[in-house]
């Protein structure tokens, strides 16, 4: 019988200690519209692009500038389907990484310095549909 009150504080204990940590949660949370606005503001300036099969954007000889308005780069797909496509920073080697791009917003590449000079190459058909950088 002695085991029985011992596993009833033991949940006692538990429970308090979840009290403790909930305020934690709670801080995260409140940190969360911050980084909405910051994405929304970044969102908000995305530009159209329309892609032929295996191309790049903007052009083959042209490159965006990344703006100090995003600290990623953001694509999405419009028409045409998902497919692959990766980052080529200029001047620089061919494109490290391909990911996987649909419909929904999507993280290209994270942490870019502003002014950095970059191409998106696609895989597969022709795209149409909007990057924020």
């Amino acid at each position: 019988m002695p085991a029985r009150p011992l596993a009833l504080c033991a949940a006692a204990a538990l429970a308090a200690l979840s009290v403790l940590v909930a305020p934690a949660h709670a801080t995260a949370e409140q940190t969360s519209p911050v980084r909405h606005r910051a994405a929304s503001a970044c969102l908000s300036h995305a530009v159209s692009y329309n892609t032929k099969a295996d191309s790049f954007i903007p052009h083959p000889r042209g490159t965006y500038r990344a703006s100090s308005r995003c600290k990623d780069i953001n694509l999405r797909i419009a028409s045409g389907g998902a497919t692959k496509v990766c980052v080529r920073f200029h001047p620089g080697p061919d494109c490290a990484r391909k990911v996987r791009v649909g419909a929904k917003w999507k993280v290209i590449a994270s942490n870019v310095r502003n002014g950095a000079r970059f191409q998106v190459v696609f895989d597969g058909q022709f795209h149409k549909g909007r990057i924020a950088y």
